[in-house]
């Protein structure tokens, strides 16, 4: 540092020039503009260094967060959607066989017409019903040729399943489907499964898919509902009510030959159930029934002789006349149970529950069988 008036150099931490005792201002580095100016200018250095590393570390954070980001979605990509493993002609299911597979669980087993819709099916084949069903019910095409022998591909196998729900049905209250490709699109949007149309199925992936029918059904929420009178041959049924095995159903409810049952959308039926009574079936048989003025007729399959199940209306009772002989059989009382007469003279009271005509049930048929012979 030089001093201002002789201008000689003077050691620091002098505040009087020892040369030409002029008191000294108080002088650092920080008034000096040259120095000052430097420091000035690497302030602004360091300031823009630390506002590049700053930016340099804000985009590797938001890459790090993209990228982490597209591996989830790549992920969750791949947990959703499932590749379908190619499967094998000798493993692959027929036709037939996956249509029969379909029917049998959405129950169109039986036909209207027994003039076949295809030029190579006929009554000889033992799905020959099954598949007229499914002709009739719009889930197959009808006319040409069925190809009954060729491997079923997934695009076949994937169509007939999403017809099955009714594309009516899935347009109302899903989205509106129509061609195949939107029924390919609609089905592989639902499910996640990908896969070449032409592929095959085996048994395995066609029970999934016969799986996976049942759950987009069951998804679906109707969004309108209404009304709907029913015709007299036409009975209302609870679930409770009756139990469904395949083409057959067990019911405590009086039913006749030619009744339709139907069970409202429900959990168990998401769009509902109908079944067509064509036979009566007891422990003893089979029993074909027809609804007189005032009760019904039942006659024994194979058999010629008849028994009438009679309501007087006055007595509240249910008789029973075979033979030419009439018998009380049923009682109705006024505090909701039924007096149950047997033949061996004794009177049995049960209620008009499930556990009541369960035991009035077993109890009857054998009072029917006796009072036939």
């Amino acid at each position: 540092m030089k001093c201002p008036n002789c201008h000689r150099e003077i050691p620091v931490g002098y505040h009087t020039c020892p040369y030409c005792k002029r008191t000294l201002n108080t002088y650092n580095q920080n008034n000096n503009p040259s120095i000052s100016n430097q420091n000035r200018a690497k302030s602004r250095a360091l300031n823009k260094g630390t506002k590049i590393l700053i930016l340099v570390i804000s985009i590797f954070l938001l890459l790090t967060a993209i990228i982490a980001g597209a591996v989830a979605l790549l992920l969750h990509t791949a947990n959703n959607n499932h590749s379908v493993p190619a499967v094998s002609s000798e493993n692959a299911i027929t036709r037939t066989e996956w249509i029969a597979m379909l029917a049998d669980q959405e129950g169109y087993t039986d036909c209207k017409n027994d003039k076949s819709y295809f030029d190579d099916i006929n009554q000889s084949n033992d799905n020959f019903k099954k598949i007229q069903a499914c002709a009739e019910w719009e889930i197959l095409d009808k006319g040409g040729s069925f190809l009954p022998n060729d491997k079923a591909t997934t695009e076949f196998a994937v169509i007939t399943a999403v017809k099955s729900i009714g594309l009516q049905f899935i347009s109302a209250n899903d989205k509106p489907i129509r061609t195949d490709s939107e029924i390919i699109h609609f089905y592989k949007e639902k499910t996640g499964d990908r896969f070449d149309n032409q592929s095959y199925i085996d048994a395995d992936y066609a029970t999934k898919i016969l799986n996976n029918t049942k759950q987009i059904k069951e998804g679906i929420k109707l969004k309108n509902s209404g009304s709907v009178e029913y015709k007299d041959n036409v009975k209302k049924i609870d679930t409770s009510s009756i139990k469904i095995h395949g083409n057959q159903a067990t019911t405590l409810q009086p039913v006749k030959v030619g009744d339709i049952l139907v069970i409202e959308p429900c959990d168990a039926y998401p769009s509902g159930k109908a079944l067509k009574i064509k036979k009566v079936k007891g422990e003893n048989g089979n029993y074909m029934v027809k609804t007189l003025e005032n009760g019904y007729s039942i006659t024994k399959e194979g058999e010629t002789a008849s028994m009438d199940l009679i309501y007087n209306k006055e007595a509240n009772t249910w008789n029973v006349v075979a033979n030419g002989e009439s018998s009380e059989l049923l009682k109705m009382n006024n505090d909701g149970t039924a007096d149950l007469f047997l033949t061996n003279g004794e009177k049995m009271n049960v209620t008009l529950d499930a556990q009541g005509m369960m035991a009035a049930r077993q109890a009857t048929m054998s009072n029917l069988m006796f009072a036939a012979r």
